[in-house]
């Protein structure tokens, strides 16, 4: 058993909380007899199982910011048995206007970089119109996007062009789930 701020520390880069942290945009509050400071989740993976905490600091809290407006999320992986390392996971954010039409797209990923992947997709489905189901952008667009903003390698679990090729699957299913998430808040009540 561990902790969340534990799996964050550990750095591991198929560990889904390090993808969804910066995914999100979050930090990680660090503290020592010298004080406390707050890193950006961008900045505090370093490498693989490697964080940017010093010597004699504690990682003591994190914070996941919630998305504004009207955001909706997924979540997907693909590991060869169930409670094996992903060989692709991603986690997805749309957010949508008033009218249902997709002002944000953001992806991050495990198993495909030494550190957590965070792709903003949001070029390839501007603008579109998305149905209560998530369907009407161009999500496949957004899965090739993706494909070409990762350089995954090969080991054990797959080779490199397959986790490559499930980024793009992945991807434009997380992306549509994310958006059915969305389209199913009410406009006026998102905050």
């Amino acid at each position: 058993r561990g902790t969340t701020v534990g799996s964050i520390v550990h750095a591991d880069p198929a560990g889904e909380m390090t993808a969804v942290l910066a995914l999100l945009g979050g930090t990680v509050a660090l503290a020592s007899t010298q004080g406390e400071r707050s890193v950006g989740a961008e900045e505090f993976f370093v490498g693989p199982l490697e964080s940017c905490l010093a010597e004699g600091e504690l990682a003591v809290s994190a914070f996941f910011p919630r998305p504004p407006g009207r955001a909706g999320s997924a979540w997907l992986e693909l590991a060869r048995r169930h409670g094996d390392y992903a060989m692709c996971g991603v986690g997805a954010v749309v957010t949508l206007d008033g009218d249902s039409r997709v002002v944000g797209a953001r992806a991050g990923y495990i198993s495909v970089g030494p550190t957590p992947v965070v792709l903003d997709l949001t070029d390839a489905v501007h603008g579109a119109s998305v149905e209560p189901d998530g369907a009407g952008a161009d999500w496949e667009a957004a899965g090739r996007l993706a494909q070409a903003g990762v350089e995954p390698e090969a080991d054990i679990h797959a080779t490199a062009e397959y986790r490559r090729h499930l980024v793009g699957v992945l991807t434009a299913r997380a992306l549509r789930a994310a958006a059915a998430d969305a389209a199913g808040q009410d406009a006026e009540d998102a905050r």
